[in-house]
Formats: C-alpha cells, structure tokens, sequence
C-alpha cells in the first residue's frame, strides 16, 4: 500500500503549529528585564520641621485656596470662556463668526491675527482678499458687520 503524499495544506499548517508553538517559548538566551525601583521620599537635612505645639489631630492653620469638599465641581459647560473671548465673542457678527473666525480666532488673535489694523486695511482685506483668503462681497459680509467687527476686534481708524 502506497502511503499518502501531504498536500499543501497540510504542510502549511504544520508550520503554522511549529511556528506559534516557538513563539510562546521565552528566549533563555535574552535576560529579564530588570524591575522598576519604586521611588521612595528621601529625608532632606535641609527640610525644616513645622512645628504644631505636639497636637497631631489638626494643622496650625488652615490651608490657602483649598476647595470646599461640600461643594461639587461645576460641569464644564457652566465654567465658560476666557472673559477676553467673552466680551469679543458677543459683540461680533455672525459672518465673522462662520466664515472669520476659523483663522484668525474668535477674538482676531488666531493664526493669523488681524488686531490693530486700519479700518480701511480690515475692508480691503476682507473686500479683496488677501493671499490664501476670499474675499467677501457686502451681500456676504455686510458694511455694518464689517465696522462693528472692526471695532471689537480693536481696530484703529
């Protein structure tokens, strides 16, 4: 009787069990890696003692500026913005806001900043445009919206 030949499928998955069978060995050559030290507090000779008249149950006085543990946390959504960006924020328009604001910052200090320029530098920008940037027609970016946007990003005239 004339014994089988293995077919590629078996051969593949003989090596295949030969291979992750090496792989979970541990490599007794390599060396473990060495343990981490854990940090310890080392005394300082130079650190003064506070002394507390020998009453252990309470400090001397009360910490600074410690928070009040009754108090929860505020979320974020009620702590709000830099008052800065506040106060720029509600007096600008909403052309400045959607079409602005992505570059040059809800406050004119973005990447690229356009505080203290003329009123008549800021039209011609925003008019013309400039570089990378559109221009923007008075039915787009309105005459009215363009002074006030001036005017409260800290524009000179």
């Amino acid at each position: 009787m004339m014994r089988p030949t293995p077919t590629k499928l078996q051969i593949a998955a003989a090596f295949l069990v030969i291979a992750l069978a090496a792989c979970g060995r541990a490599n007794s050559s390599s060396p473990a890696p060495a343990p981490t030290p854990t940090p310890t507090a080392t005394p300082n000779k130079k650190t003064k003692k506070i002394s507390n008249n020998g009453n252990t149950n309470k400090p001397t006085r009360p910490p600074v500026n410690a928070p009040d543990a009754t108090s929860p946390t505020p979320p974020v959504s009620d702590i709000g913005e830099a008052p800065a960006t506040v106060a720029a924020t509600k007096s600008l328009s909403s052309e400045y806001a959607s079409s602005c604001a992505g570059c040059h910052g809800h406050d004119g200090n973005g990447r690229i900043g356009i505080r203290n320029k003329s009123l008549q530098e800021y039209r011609s920008a925003v008019r013309q445009g400039r570089g990378s940037m559109s221009a923007f027609s008075a039915s787009q970016y309105s005459d009215a919206s363009l002074k006030s946007d001036h005017a409260a990003l800290g524009g000179t005239n």
